[in-house]
């Protein structure tokens, strides 16, 4: 493993752990096992961890959205479930997301662009999905995309309430 992808797997392991402020590039590069010079060499700073870190996200997160086959209700089961591990493996990103929009522009703007292309994506799954008889029509227009919207805002802060209220 070269160094820039075990500075990236150091700082998901210790932002899951300890979350994007209490990490500094120093205990990354301690734990990395190189210098803080060294890191600095790859990454100027956390926003371009984070980057680097979303952009292997957004790869892992299009290649599971993308059907081998038919869309049917299989297919949606096994996609909430590439979801849900998704999260825990990122954990820390939806955990300090109002941190990462306060403080890593770059990045937030990045999953807005993702927020998009997955309602695009979900409008084309439900048009599939009636086309094939698993969804009737809407019976009011708009009411997919609502509902896809709800499940979108309850995964993402899925893991806050979890944290604060418990299992």
């Amino acid at each position: 493993m070269d160094t820039v992808e075990r500075i990236v797997e150091s700082a998901i392991k210790l932002f899951n752990k300890e979350g994007i402020a209490q990490v500094s590039l120093r205990s990354i590069a301690e734990d990395v096992g190189i210098s803080h010079s060294n890191l600095a060499y790859h990454f100027a700073g956390k926003s371009e961890i984070l980057d680097e870190i979303y952009t292997r996200m957004e790869a892992q997160m299009d290649a599971s959205m993308v059907p081998d086959g038919e869309i049917d209700i299989g297919y949606l089961h096994s996609l909430l479930t590439r979801i849900g591990a998704f999260h825990e493996e990122y954990e820390f990103f939806y955990l300090d997301l109002l941190e990462i929009a306060r403080n890593h522009k770059p990045v937030i703007r990045r999953y807005r662009k993702t927020i998009e292309r997955r309602f695009e994506q979900h409008d084309r799954m439900m048009v599939e999905l009636i086309k094939s008889g698993y969804l009737k029509r809407e019976p009011a227009p708009g009411l997919y995309r609502s509902l896809f919207h709800s499940i979108w805002v309850m995964s993402t802060f899925w893991l806050q309430h979890v944290k604060i209220l418990g299992p």
